[in-house]
């Protein structure tokens, strides 16, 4: 029962929440770069070329054929024709070194926003049974709980209030990390696929040039590579927005020293007003995909 009272009141007065979305998108984001620098995406982008290629020349060979039969080919047609098709094969030559590019952006992007932003730090100094770390909280919050002799059977029936007050912000918090966590990672495997099948998306460049589905498609790669960054963004904010509202909150909570002054100062009120920034902050990061997709116009 200790841990679990602790780990709770790290997820309502410290930055737990926050601290483990940034540090799984840390890990994705070295993998992603792990698997762009090994060359295991070009590969694959390389075998779909062939494919893509062919479905380019199709279309052109379609175009020609629907002009000649409305006796619509004139020489300026042919000539516009020609040009989409040869642009499109150079853009599908270089796609590789584009997808690569885009995603050297995202994550130079989001390297430089990780440096910036300190996503972990409140700005508030709060004091859990008068210990700095809180590692060392854990003992006193053991010792209070069940180092009394009695067995953990007795101590859940003496704090069986406090567990109650607990359990619904423990458990809303973890339901958002997980659905935060599952965001990040699903971002990532869709960021791998747009990359591998991005000569087949490409291939639409024929139609209408820069405001056609193909450049849409690259839009939307550099923008799932952007989220990341985005989520810190918003990270960052929530943080800002925590420190403004927890500094007077702080003040009148004091010091906690004992499972006693948990109980007095854990009202209602209050963990709603703690755990609704976290909450917000999963929330933004929901709506991180279309601040993204707005930045590049997809």
């Amino acid at each position: 029962m200790a841990r679990f009272v602790y780990d709770t009141l790290l997820l309502i007065f410290g930055t737990s929440l926050l601290t483990e979305v940034t540090d799984f998108m840390k890990e994705i984001m070295n993998a992603l770069n792990s698997i762009f620098e090994n060359g295991v995406v070009n590969t694959a982008i390389y075998l779909l070329i062939v494919i893509a290629a062919s479905i380019l020349t199709v279309n052109v060979f379609m175009e020609l054929l629907s002009r000649i039969s409305q006796e619509m080919l004139t020489f300026e047609h042919l000539m516009l024709i020609l040009i989409k098709y040869f642009i499109g094969m150079i853009i599908l030559i270089y796609l590789p070194d584009i997808v690569q590019k885009l995603f050297e952006f995202a994550y130079a992007l989001y390297s430089y926003a990780s440096n910036s932003f300190d996503v972990t730090s409140t700005g508030v100094s709060i004091s859990l049974f008068g210990k700095e770390n809180w590692m060392d909280s854990y003992e006193v919050v053991k010792s209070d709980l069940e180092g009394t002799g009695l067995g953990k059977v007795k101590a859940v029936s003496d704090n069986i209030g406090l567990i109650f007050q607990l359990i619904i912000p423990f458990l809303v918090c973890k339901v958002s990390l997980f659905a935060t966590l599952f965001l990040a990672a699903s971002n990532s495997v869709t960021l791998t696929a747009r990359a591998i099948f991005s000569p087949i998306g490409i291939v639409q460049c024929f139609d209408e040039l820069k405001r056609s589905e193909g450049v849409r498609y690259l839009k939307k790669f550099l923008a799932d590579g952007l989220v990341f960054a985005v989520t810190l963004g918003v990270l960052y904010g929530a943080s800002l927005i925590q420190a403004a509202m927890f500094s007077g909150l702080m003040e009148e909570l004091g010091n906690i020293g004992s499972i006693e002054e948990i109980n007095k100062a854990l009202s209602a009120m209050t963990i709603v007003k703690i755990t609704v920034i976290q909450l917000a902050a999963v929330g933004g990061i929901l709506k991180a995909n279309a601040i993204a997709n707005d930045m590049v116009g997809a």
